[in-house]
């Protein structure tokens, strides 16, 4: 019900209190942990950038930012949602993907 509450929440733009509920659900001991883990830093990332993007549009770099960061981070000690975070980094890299997949396009430009 929990996951739930934070969809909401995250639907209607209150990013803040959708930190605050993402910060009371408690995952336990369960076969889903991973699952419920990678799930959770998602809704997490979500807010945190909706929150970035509220300091940038008002002019706030600085919190913009700070926001912004925290969003890319994985804020958890889960290693299955640690380990899908790094691929996802490499897959998306984007001095690589700049240099092997954009720059031979722009050449013909």
């Amino acid at each position: 019900m929990a996951l739930s509450k934070v969809e909401d929440l995250l639907g209607k733009g209150h990013y803040g209190a959708a930190l605050r509920e993402i910060g009371a659900v408690q995952i336990g001991d369960t076969l889903l942990a991973g699952e419920y883990a990678f799930i959770l830093q998602d809704k997490t990332a979500r807010a945190q950038f909706g929150i970035a993007d509220r300091y940038f549009i008002r002019g706030d770099g600085a919190n913009a930012k700070k926001f912004y960061q925290q969003a890319i981070e994985v804020a958890t000690t889960d290693p299955t949602v640690k380990g899908i975070a790094e691929t996802a980094g490499q897959v998306f890299d984007v001095e690589s993907f700049g240099n092997h997949r954009v720059a031979p396009l722009a050449v013909g430009l």
